[in-house]
């Protein structure tokens, strides 16, 4: 009986097994330089700008609850910014203080609310961030008093999420959004998942295969 049992767990293991000796270098990930994270993180680089970061919502919450040994964290990055459509004159620093607008969000612990306030002026009603009254407007219709926005917006501990944001991005090459780094040694490639039928799935289990990866 006991040979029973431990052959039957060989073949239930076979599959996962098969699964995970599938996921390619170059192709499912990319290895970044330097040294990992000491404990297992995954890390989400987006921006309230970018259309992609916006379809990649449900991923995010697919991520959030199913990641194992670890909790998704999330770092607005702020090279994205409002570009005047018709005139294509630039506004860099909106891509700051919508960054900033994000920890106070976090702060707040009023991300989802306010998450969809912002990407619903972006991309349903033409109404992109071009200031900080804009975003505390957008705070508004989420449920946030001027008053509680503006105490956040300079505090301690929104300066602090805003600077380790910035280090993020810079420290992991960050270019484009979204993307997503784990243990500060893998960055997930999705165009690996490309034939895959069920890709919230398949994303979020690559996910955790890179966070418990051994080399």
């Amino acid at each position: 009986m006991k040979k029973y049992l431990i052959a039957l767990f060989a073949l239930l293991a076979l599959p996962m097994a098969a699964s995970a000796a599938n996921y390619e270098e170059g192709k499912h990930y990319d290895v970044l330089p330097g040294q990992p994270t000491s404990e297992p993180e995954v890390v989400e680089f987006f921006s309230y700008y970018c259309g992609h970061c916006y379809k990649f919502e449900p991923i995010v919450k697919a991520l959030e609850q199913g990641l194992k040994g670890t909790e998704l964290k999330r770092a607005h990055v702020d090279f994205l910014y409002y570009v005047d459509r018709s005139t294509r004159k630039r506004y860099p620093e909106t891509g700051k203080i919508v960054s900033r607008g994000f920890a106070v969000a976090q702060a707040l612990k009023v991300v989802e609310p306010v998450s969809e306030q912002i990407y619903k002026r972006h991309f349903f009603e033409g109404r992109q961030i071009q200031s900080i009254d804009d975003l505390r407007d957008a705070f508004a219709d989420a449920g946030v008093t001027a008053k509680d926005f503006d105490a956040a917006y300079n505090s301690f501990p929104v300066n602090s999420m805003v600077a380790r944001m910035a280090q993020q991005t810079k420290k992991y090459g960050i270019r484009s959004t979204p993307s997503v780094i784990v243990n500060g040694k893998y960055k997930v490639n999705p165009s690996g998942l490309s034939e895959s039928t069920n890709f919230t799935k398949d994303y979020v289990d690559l996910v955790n295969y890179l966070v418990t990866k051994k080399d």
